[in-house]
């Protein structure tokens, strides 16, 4: 076999550049039909376009490129995912049963007919704060809230000046810094054991504490109250001098008790001139006029000895009595 092989040696030498050119011939037609208009290379979608797709600018291969770069796409979705895990804010706002959930849910703040919607419903408050003349037109307007508070000398320019209350709060050893010191009065009111604690401790305070709105209440009622009274001091004013006028029908009694005295002497008088019937008979009368003046003004009299600081008077004598005149 190897003698064969030897034997053979020059025939395949002599017949390799034959077989060299037919392995050629066999490329170039290859080649043809690849480079050909409709081969493999230029037809339609065929490797010539594929290539260019994935060689042009922003082919694939610069998109890969891009995915590669720190400020790319993977990098950012890499930081969401961060941002989104169940251990951050954002993924527990997202999370199954989370703020957004219940903001969405039936009934939330921002389902229909909740509490987004009747803010931003037609003649809601938003639209009325909006509305023309409305409270934010009323704040702006020339003349307005804002233009007062930011006016020259106005409440803002008074707090913000040099000396002023916003500066004596916030200056060193001012009050902001008594409240916030160490063992000043926030530490007093928060620490354990501490003035709060013991308000919120005690259940009788804390239930003091509690009713604290509607006592305010009922002392705002008060207040209406004490205004409707101060309405009437005139009226008291006027009940005063009537009480002046009473006290003066008062003495009038008085003075109309020694007139029935005297008419229930002269009467005696009367009885012991019986042989005068002309002054008895005007006796008669001054007394029956007496005993007329007596009864209309004992009543004002008895008012008046129960007015404060009226003095006590003696007691009146029955009308027709004898006892002024010693017979």
């Amino acid at each position: 076999m190897g003698l064969v092989s030897i034997a053979l040696t020059p025939a395949r030498l002599a017949l390799l550049p034959a077989r060299a050119s037919i392995a050629a011939v066999d490329v170039l037609f290859a080649l043809r039909d690849l480079v050909a208009e409709n081969g493999p290379v230029r037809r339609p979608d065929g490797i010539g376009d594929r290539l260019d797709e994935i060689t042009r600018p922003g082919g694939a291969l610069e998109r890969l490129a891009v995915l590669g770069d720190p400020q790319g796409p993977l990098a950012r979705l890499e930081q969401l995912a961060a941002l989104t895990g169940d251990d951050r804010p954002l993924g527990k706002v997202l999370a199954e049963g989370g703020p957004l959930d219940r903001l969405l849910s039936a009934g939330g703040a921002l389902a229909p007919g909740g509490p987004l919607d009747r803010v931003l419903a037609e003649g809601g408050p938003v639209e009325r704060l909006l509305a023309d003349g409305g409270a934010l037109d009323r704040v702006l307007t020339e003349g307005g809230v804002l233009d007062r508070l930011l006016a020259e000398g106005g409440p803002v320019d008074r707090g913000l000046k040099p000396g002023g209350p916003l500066e004596l709060v916030m200056q060193d050893g001012g009050i902001l810094d008594r409240l916030v010191a160490d063992g000043g009065v926030l530490d007093l009111l928060l620490e354990e054991e501490g003035v709060l604690q013991g308000l919120l401790s005690d259940e009788e305070t804390a239930r003091q504490l509690t009713a604290l709105p509607s006592a305010l209440a009922r002392l705002a009622d008060l207040s209406d109250a004490l205004a409707r009274l101060a309405a009437l001091d005139d009226s008291i004013r006027a009940l005063g001098a009537l009480e002046d006028s009473i006290k003066r029908l008062g003495e009038l009694g008085d003075s109309l008790d020694t007139i029935a005295g005297v008419a229930s002497a002269l009467e005696g008088l009367a009885v012991a001139t019986k042989g005068l019937p002309e002054l008895s008979q005007s006796v008669d009368e001054m007394r029956a006029a007496a005993e007329s003046l007596h009864k209309a003004v004992d009543p004002i009299g008895r008012v008046a000895r129960n007015l404060p600081g009226m003095r006590p008077r003696r007691p009146s004598p029955p009308p027709g009595g004898h006892d002024v005149i010693d017979s």
